[in-house]
Formats: C-alpha cells, sequence, structure tokens
C-alpha cells in the first residue's frame, strides 16, 4: 500500500516529504516511540549519531553529542526501527563514523 503510495507521487511528478529525525534522540526507546508519529512522512531520514558533528547547527551538534552512540551502534537497534516504520529510509552519516 505504501510502496504504491510512493508510485504515485513520483509518477505524477508531485513533492514528497522527508522527516530527519537523529536515532537514539532523546533517548533510545524515546526515539522509537516518535517513530510511531511518522506515518504521514514519506521518507524517513535518520541521522546516525557523530562523534564530531561538524557541519551541522548548534542544536544538531548538542543532540549528537546527548546520544548514547554505542547502543545506537547495535544492529538490533536498526532492525527495530525498520520494524517500527514501513516508509522508506535514508541514513544521514559522517564518513568518520559511519564508513571508516
Amino acid at each position: 500500500m505504501y510502496s504504491e503510495r510512493m508510485k504515485n507521487l513520483v509518477r505524477k511528478g508531485q513533492k514528497m516529504f522527508v522527516g530527519y529525525l537523529l536515532a537514539g534522540y532523546p533517548t533510545n526507546e524515546e526515539f522509537l516511540e516518535v517513530l510511531s508519529f511518522c506515518d504521514e512522512i514519506d521518507i524517513v531520514e535518520i541521522g546516525f549519531p557523530s562523534a564530531n558533528p561538524y557541519a551541522d547547527g548548534e542544536a544538531i551538534q548538542n543532540a549528537h553529542r546527548s546520544v548514547h552512540r554505542e547502543s545506537v551502534c547495535n544492529l538490533n537497534y536498526w532492525r527495530e526501527i525498520r520494524n517500527r516504520i514501513c516508509q522508506p529510509i535514508w541514513i544521514m552519516a559522517y564518513q568518520e563514523d559511519f564508513i571508516t
């Protein structure tokens, strides 16, 4: 059903709503609860917490610093995220934290 909605939006050239959330913010559990309110978002962009979020503004930097990074690195946490929502997920991350 949701993929049909996405196909229709793309086919008609309509805009999609992309929402950004930082994984594990404000806590791991609260983040998972917030996902249940994201059913109107077409694509969920999830930030992977960074040790040095130099390219973000002050508010986002503070959020990055408050997340328990080790627990967010647990693959089971990401499986739970996938189980909570059906929308496409885009991961936003700094190379130093995610790839390197």
